[in-house]
């Protein structure tokens, strides 16, 4: 019996020692030499400098990397996780603590790897799943950019992850599983304005996480929302007939129509009646009106919309110190019924009181 406990446990040593040695393998990556000194404004191309600009916008850099109040790229942003909070790094060019050590080379693997300049893992919330398809102009043009920034001293806030997300080794094995090589081929059956991608009266207007990517698009140049508007388009199924404003009778019939038709003149007809002169979107065409949920929709109406400070945006006043429960989840069904093109939506007094008292499980 006892020698074949003995080669048992000297099967599992040696299995231990083979795993070790092969995540190591898989883990380790090397240092990138540092650079001298941050590279100057003289030694790039002012167009690659205004094009690495646009692509930042695109790519919606300074929300993630600026912290409230803080210096555009200069991080500190908490960004919450399932597994804990991760805070955006200083991406200037300032050597000690942020990236003006970084080559373009270090930078290339940074984009596409998540991997820094001194070999460690970065967490996917920098999505280098996706930047794994920028090709080298592009990359070459956001390094530009980035470099003639006005460097910052900001030292990284910790991350709060508890163990094991906060070791980073781990990650090699998340990106085994999931980060995959450049998924982007050309298609030639396609324009190369498509390839490239990628105030309208039939689509709401963004608030929300989605206002500050709109802010950085308004940015960019009219080619290049052109290409990415193309490539969207271009993977939306063919949208049915206009859809009847009026929803059918049985599911207004299932609303407190009355009253909920009188709240809704009073406090949304005036901006959303879709009529002329209406100073808002048309409900019929809003996203979270015709969304399959309904939170957002009362999220909307519990706390308001607000645009940004200095920044153009839509506003609308929150109601939650003025309508009941009761009102709100009456009012979204009468909505819904009224402008919607889906199904009522259920369990709406719930809902409301969920979110209200911040007890909303996602």
């Amino acid at each position: 019996m006892w020698p074949l406990i003995r080669n048992a446990l000297g099967a599992l040593v040696l299995l231990l020692v083979f795993g070790a040695i092969a995540f190591a393998v898989i883990a380790w990556r090397p240092e990138v030499a540092a650079i001298a000194a941050p590279p100057t404004r003289a030694g790039f191309d002012r167009k690659d400098i205004e094009q690495g600009a646009a692509l930042a916008a695109i790519g919606n850099c300074d929300v993630c990397h600026t912290a409230a109040g803080g210096a555009f790229y200069a991080g500190g942003r908490s960004i919450p996780t399932p597994f804990g909070t991760v805070y955006a790094t200083n991406i200037t060019p300032e050597p000690a603590t942020g990236i003006g050590e970084w080559s373009e080379v270090a930078f290339r693997r940074a984009l596409r790897q998540g991997v820094a300049r001194d070999g460690h893992h970065l967490y996917p919330v920098f999505p280098y799943d996706h930047f794994i398809d920028v090709n080298d102009a592009d990359a070459h043009a956001l390094y530009a950019f980035l470099m003639t920034r006005a460097p910052i001293t900001a030292p990284p806030v910790p991350n709060d992850l508890p163990f094991p997300f906060s070791w980073r080794p781990a990650l090699a094995l998340w990106k085994v599983l999931y980060l995959r090589p450049a998924r982007f081929k050309r298609d030639p059956a396609q324009s190369l304005v498509w390839n490239r991608g990628g105030d309208d009266p039939q689509h709401g207007a963004p608030a929300g996480p989605m206002a500050s990517v709109a802010q950085n698009l308004a940015r960019v140049s009219d080619a290049d929302v052109r290409a990415i508007a193309i490539y969207v388009a271009s993977t939306i199924a063919a949208a049915p007939g206009a859809a009847p404003t009026q929803a059918p009778v049985a599911l207004l019939a299932a609303t407190p129509a009355k009253d909920a038709a009188e709240v809704f003149a009073g406090a949304c007809a005036s901006c959303h009646s879709g009529a002329p002169g209406a100073v808002a979107i048309d409900l019929a065409h809003s996203t979270a009106v015709n969304a399959p949920d309904p939170r957002n929709a009362i999220r909307m109406v519990l706390a308001g919309i607000m645009p940004s400070p200095g920044e153009p945006g839509p506003m609308m006043p929150a109601f939650a110190g003025a309508l009941t429960d009761q009102q709100i989840a009456d009012l979204m069904s009468y909505v819904r019924g009224r402008f919607g093109h889906g199904p009522a939506w259920g369990e709406l007094i719930d809902k409301v009181r969920a979110i209200r008292t911040g007890q909303e499980k996602s």
